[in-house]
């Protein structure tokens, strides 16, 4: 079972957003791929910002397979 602080995580980052491709299309994605998408872009202004998301993001899934052994 995850504590609430994990879950809190997870479920921020599920939540669906929309982000404009670089053609100009609008597309809904959720707020992980979306830190991934503009992590991954050359002029990415919050880098440290979308690092820490995903670090977060990554902890939180550890640490609900760790408390589920």
């Amino acid at each position: 079972m995850l504590d609430e602080t994990h879950q809190a995580i997870l479920d921020l980052a599920s939540r669906q957003v929309r982000v404009t491709t670089p053609d100009g299309r609008r597309i809904r994605v959720t707020l992980f791929e979306a830190r991934l998408l503009e992590l991954a872009s050359p002029d990415c202004r919050r880098r440290i910002l979308c690092q820490d998301f995903i670090t977060q993001v990554r902890n939180a899934l550890l640490g609900s397979e760790i408390g589920g052994i």
